[in-house]
């Protein structure tokens, strides 16, 4: 399964950029890229409960100031229209089109910019005796982290504006949120930033981590300056779009449908399958209602279905996500799981190498791909995805064995013996593994030959178990049951 989630760690980042040209100009230079609209660019997967999180260490003391060479578009019109209306909303316009969306469940949301008066006399002394809007919203920044507030990164919190000022917590979309009302009680024009970084993928609890990022911008006329608190993320960034209030509010609610510091917790290998209880999934299909067109919510609530056992639903969900967003490939990932998991592989592979073309260096999607052509008797191509993931994720333990099991049916059993040593000494639970390289081994050494019934396995493949012998046959039976959620 695949789910996205936001992340940040603890020291802000602060940079600009040239001046920006009209509606739809590119971000050169920094590693930033941007499309069209908004501020445009492309989007990414998965999001989480209380944590938003990425993890990325701490910075160097201090806030980093430098400037992005080129130009980054921003379609701000005054305050600016986004796909679906403006940017920035005051509170009796939020609420109202939310009224018109949600009905009465409009009344229960949370006001992610509300201040108090303590807050916004607070952003006043701070950024008293600048004239800028850079030189105030460094100030601010510096304000959050350093400063008397010195707010903290933690990724079981999903919080408020008014709950980071009173807890000092934040994970970065709190961080954004609190940054963002702060800003514009002291007249900054200030929005929320979904950022694409060069992936960060993680497997926890059978399900595949996206990791996403949130972070705010604040223009001053034609100059855009991004304040990011998180480690790292300006050499990560390849691309930056500016949201809407509402789409920080249904980033906001789909952090709520997944308890992402539980989910961290979990361990790679093993142990039990994460869990979307029914609030959950009541909190994805809010974050649709708040946001129709959101593609990571829609990815969150597949996932959730797929997870049920209900697969026409999120079969419909990943479709629907693709064709709101087409460049946001984690939703190519997960309909190709689904269609892996169906036996339909031709549609797997054309949907993974798709995904591919975005998402490089995604260990867990070659190592996707390099099954499917394995299944398909398709060995070369398989040995090399397998290879490839390696490349990118070398303590990778599923890609060993599967190396492995193609290194045994061309009866290399020496190359054969170490990957699945490997892939034991990485995953020690891996038992499939072990039962290969007891069978390579009375390949190896014949006259340590022990009793072939002591080779027979229950292997599980998500029917009932049953009993495989060695050979091609426990070469070609199903090795990564762990992938069938």
């Amino acid at each position: 399964m695949s789910i996205a989630t936001h992340r940040t760690s603890v020291r802000p980042r602060f940079w600009g950029s040239a001046p920006s040209r009209g509606v739809a100009g590119r971000a050169a230079g920094a590693g930033s890229r941007l499309m069209r609209g908004e501020l445009n660019a492309k989007k990414r997967g998965l999001h989480a409960k209380r944590g938003n999180g990425s993890i990325f260490p701490a910075l160097a003391a201090g806030i980093l100031v430098s400037l992005t060479v080129g130009s980054m578009a921003l379609a701000l019109g005054g305050c600016a229209s986004a796909a679906g209306g403006r940017l920035a909303l005051s509170a009796p316009a939020r609420q109202k089109i939310l009224e018109r969306r949600l009905g009465e469940r409009a009344k229960g949301l949370p006001n992610l910019l509300e201040t108090t008066p303590e807050m916004v006399g607070f952003a006043l002394r701070i950024t008293a005796g600048f004239r800028t809007s850079q030189g105030k919203a460094q100030a601010l920044a510096r304000a959050i982290v350093h400063g008397p507030l010195r707010v903290v990164y933690d990724a079981g919190v999903n919080l408020t504006a008014v709950e980071v000022f009173e807890s000092r917590r934040a994970n970065c979309v709190s961080f954004t949120n609190f940054f963002v009302a702060l800003a514009r009680s002291v007249g900054l024009e200030a929005y929320y930033v979904d950022v694409t970084e060069r992936r960060r993928y993680l497997r926890r609890g059978g399900v595949i981590v996206h990791v996403g990022h949130v972070c705010a911008v604040v223009r001053e006329g034609p100059d855009l300056f991004f304040v990011d608190f998180a480690e790292r993320t300006r050499q990560q960034a390849i691309a930056r779009r500016v949201m809407s209030d509402l789409e920080g509010l249904a980033h906001f609610m789909i952090n709520e449908g997944v308890d992402y510091a539980a989910l961290l917790g979990m361990p790679e290998h093993g142990g039990k399958s994460f869990v979307f209880a029914d609030q959950d999934i009541e909190r994805f299909k809010l974050a649709l209602a708040i946001a129709p067109t959101f593609a990571k919510a829609r990815l969150n609530l597949g996932t959730a279905y797929l997870h049920r056992g209900r697969r026409l639903l999120a079969e419909k969900e990943f479709k629907w996500a693709i064709k709101d967003a087409p460049r946001f490939s984690p939703a190519y990932i997960a309909l190709g799981n689904l269609y892996f998991s169906q036996k339909r592989f031709d549609e797997a592979i054309k949907l993974f190498q798709t995904a591919l073309k975005r998402q490089k260096r995604n260990p867990f999607l070659r190592y996707k791909l390099a099954t499917s052509y394995f299944t398909l008797r398709r060995y070369g191509k398989a040995l090399s995805a397998a290879k490839t993931a390696l490349k990118i994720k070398p303590d990778f333990a599923d890609a060993h064995h599967l190396i492995g099991i193609i290194r045994m049916l061309d009866s290399d059993f020496e190359r054969a013996r170490i990957r699945f040593a490997r892939a034991l000494e990485l995953d020690p639970a891996l038992e499939d593994a072990r039962v290969r390289l007891l069978y390579v081994d009375s390949q190896l050494f014949p006259q340590g030959q022990r009793n072939v019934g002591s080779w027979r396995h229950s292997f599980r493949d998500g029917s009932p178990q049953r009993e495989l012998s060695v050979g091609q046959s426990l070469a070609e039976s199903h090795f990564e049951h762990r992938w069938r959620r």
